[in-house]
């Protein structure tokens, strides 16, 4: 993939954060990983993201 696309994925199972960091980093995307709302949050503000993938049901947000 010439041009790397980020993704962030935002789950609060570690399990599904790791199982979608491993199948996207395979694809040559870059993957970003957040526990939560509040981290996800945290995470674009410092970075522009081509795609988020998230959890529809947060705890903390």
């Amino acid at each position: 993939m010439a041009d790397t696309h980020s993704i962030l994925v935002v789950d609060d199972e570690l399990s599904m954060r790791q199982f979608l960091e491993m199948l996207l980093s395979q694809k040559g995307y870059q993957v970003t990983l957040a526990k939560n709302g509040k981290q996800a949050l945290g995470s674009i503000k410092q970075k522009k993201y081509d795609l988020v993938l998230t959890d529809i049901r947060l705890d903390d947000i």
